[in-house]
């Protein structure tokens, strides 16, 4: 029997809707003029719908680095990219680092945006 994704992502958007919280996910503005003195516009925001995680960040012996990995699990409605920032409700900002798409048979099921802070 086939699996109908539709109806998966329909219950992905569902949780994060349940438990999730929105936040900002900010796009850098576009660059116009001329190589040597580009003009950077401003960004363009989406709100998102998250679910947060927070872990330690270890380096390769296992020594705490005293920075956290923060992962976003977000709605595939606005693919979040490297570099892009995300800014939640209490204004901390994270600047996403990686991001990894969920999307068996084909279909996207949520994007996860890594970040260290």
């Amino acid at each position: 029997m086939a699996e109908d994704w539709d109806a998966v992502v329909a219950d992905v958007v569902q949780a994060l809707e349940d438990v999730g919280f929105n936040v900002t996910l900010q796009k850098p503005g576009a660059k116009t003029g001329p190589a040597s003195a580009p003009v950077i516009g401003a960004p363009t925001s989406f709100t998102v719908r998250v679910i947060q995680r927070m872990r330690d960040e270890r380096n390769q012996d296992g020594t705490l680095t005293g920075r956290m990995m923060v992962t976003f699990f977000m709605a595939p409605t606005v693919q979040p990219e490297r570099l892009d920032k995300i800014v939640t409700p209490d204004g901390l900002s994270y600047t996403v680092e990686t991001v990894k798409k969920a999307a068996p048979g084909g279909v996207t099921l949520y994007y996860r945006a890594m970040c260290l802070s």
